[in-house]
């Protein structure tokens, strides 16, 4: 089992939101990032029922949203050129 804290979670969240090509999901898991930090810093100041429910309530959506946000695609200048090559031998 790995090891990570609150602060690496959003963290995780936050790049994630940065790398998504998605405009949808980056600015749903950016939204949804801002309001779990909230929600997380009041259970801290007020350790209520309502505010640990709000909080696992935004940890599990922030979290459904984060499976979706895709890896960037690599930009770099060798990345395809197997596939244009078998296109250009195809034609």
């Amino acid at each position: 089992m790995e090891a990570w804290s609150v602060v690496s979670f959003l963290l995780e969240c936050r790049t994630a939101a940065k790398n998504c090509p998605d405009i949808l999901i980056r600015k749903l898991l950016r939204d949804t990032t801002d309001m779990l930090q909230h929600a997380l810093k009041s259970l801290a100041e007020k350790p209520t029922k309502e505010n640990m429910q709000r909080a696992v309530a935004l940890w599990t959506r922030t979290h459904v949203i984060l499976d979706k946000a895709t890896p960037v695609p690599d930009p770099s200048p060798r990345a395809g050129a197997g596939e244009i090559e078998q296109e250009r031998m195809a034609a």
